[in-house]
């Protein structure tokens, strides 16, 4: 994903939440894996609200700001792995 994409992809999940709301289930793992995506999601919304809304961030070395985007192209591939996971619960 390049960076303008990844942006506004952070804009629409900081101003809408991309919370996942569980599936009717008993099975005690699904909501395992649900809960994880979901403190996953609240990682990834601080993370990314600190890139685009701190203005620390824009005083930091471009170093440093690539070692932070590193992680948040990590927990966002983790995120899709996850929401694919739960999308075959149901």
């Amino acid at each position: 994903m390049d960076e303008e994409r990844c942006k506004t992809f952070i804009e629409h999940v900081l101003a809408e939440g991309d919370k996942v709301i569980s599936p009717r289930t008993n099975k005690a793992w699904q909501q395992n894996v649900i809960d994880e995506c979901n403190q996953l999601i609240d990682r990834i919304v601080e993370l990314a609200g600190f890139m685009l809304k701190d203005p620390v961030y824009a005083t930091l070395l471009a170093e440093e700001q690539n070692r932070l985007k590193q992680p948040l192209a990590t927990m966002l591939s983790y995120r899709m792995i996850l929401k694919e996971r739960i999308a075959r619960f149901t």
